[in-house]
């Protein structure tokens, strides 16, 4: 759902930020962007063996949108990119064209999940690793079903997976809520999502407890034979050890779609980077171009005190308002700082932009 930015820039440019809060959070860089001219959404991003790689995804064709000729197009390509001051390179392919599925980074590499293209879900799991100059896929278990536009984050040697649809005609979005143990690679079911189910949520992860922010629900609408969308803004946590789900402090606005996971910061904090709250949901087609894009709000969650504040403002490069927050796409964490790879600057156009934060001392 997102819009490219064509901003190509060869080597690293910091730029600077307007930040909401007292304090800013992070100073804010580009990396090389894609070489891709439109970027993609849904693409499978992270970490292996120090090399950023971003694999697949989704995008119409010279950034046309949803309401132009070309209809969206799906990629098996695997970009990498061994450090910050190299450029990218297209390594190698996914098993078949798809995007919009799960990918943490992992000791053992890169784990995959799900996924979509135009006609059907997959189930398929793998990891993606970089050794020696080489990409390498190795298959996993598959899920029980299939399942795309799902989130999850990893805790000691399990990842966690909540929520997403088992199919592209489904009306309704699944409560499912997954483990899969690294270890002894296998899958088991745990209890349900609370609520209702949800798809384009934000995972995390702090000291062995899972937390899942906003999302979306599908409803069947029995009039028009289409899914009902409902933006959420509630939050959960998740104790591995007792099996509950916990009510948390909702989210001041919904941040479907934000980068996923959260990022872990200092005091207890679980970040969320901007993210689409919904209330320009139903004109897309209507505002096409003059969609002016999704929130760019830093959110901050406090474990301990269960409370939200914004700590920053994701920035944009020029005048373009629309270069500033991604969507449906990955959050990965890279020399430590907080990678946001390509992604959907507003819906239906895609960005090649890496824009990177790097957390400020308190």
């Amino acid at each position: 759902m997102i819009r490219p930015f064509l901003f190509f820039i060869l080597s690293i440019v910091s730029i600077k930020t307007m930040s909401q809060s007292s304090s800013r959070a992070f100073e804010w860089e580009y990396l090389p962007p894609l070489p891709d001219a439109v970027g993609f959404a849904g693409a499978y991003s992270g970490v292996s063996n120090d090399a950023l790689i971003v694999a697949g995804g989704a995008n119409f064709p010279k950034n046309a949108g949803p309401w132009g000729s070309a209809p969206k197009t799906w990629y098996d390509d695997i970009y990498v990119l061994e450090s910050p001051t190299s450029t990218w390179k297209k390594a190698g392919k996914l098993p078949q064209a798809m995007g919009y599925g799960l990918s943490i980074t992992t000791p053992n590499g890169i784990f995959c999940v799900g996924g979509a293209n135009a006609t059907q879900h997959f189930k398929e799991a793998f990891y993606i690793e970089w050794k020696h100059g080489q990409l390498h896929l190795t298959p996993l278990p598959p899920l029980p079903a299939p399942l795309a536009y799902t989130s999850g984050a990893l805790i000691d040697a399990k990842v966690y997976v909540a929520g997403g649809t088992h199919a592209p005609s489904d009306t309704i979005t699944t409560q499912q809520f997954w483990e899969f143990d690294l270890q002894k690679k296998q899958w088991n079911a745990l209890p349900s999502l609370p609520n209702h189910g949800r798809m384009l949520a934000v995972a995390g992860a702090q000291k062995g407890t899972f937390f899942l922010f906003s999302g979306v629900k599908l409803s069947n609408n029995p009039a028009t034979s289409q899914p009902t969308r409902t933006y959420l803004n509630d939050a959960w946590s998740f104790e591995p050890k007792s099996q509950q789900w916990k009510s948390l402090a909702s989210l001041p606005h919904a941040v479907a779609a934000a980068p996923s996971p959260a990022f872990l910061g200092q005091n207890s904090e679980l970040m969320i980077f901007g993210g689409d709250d919904g209330v320009n949901a139903h004109r897309v087609l209507e505002l096409k171009e003059k969609h002016p894009g999704f929130r760019k709000e830093v959110l901050a969650y406090h474990t301990h005190t269960n409370t939200w504040r914004i700590v920053d403002s994701i920035p944009s490069a020029d005048s373009n308002p629309k270069s500033e927050a991604a969507v449906t796409t990955p959050l990965v964490i890279w020399h430590h700082k907080v990678v946001i790879p390509t992604g959907e600057i507003s819906p239906g156009i895609r960005s090649p932009q890496i824009k990177v934060g790097i957390p400020l001392p308190k």
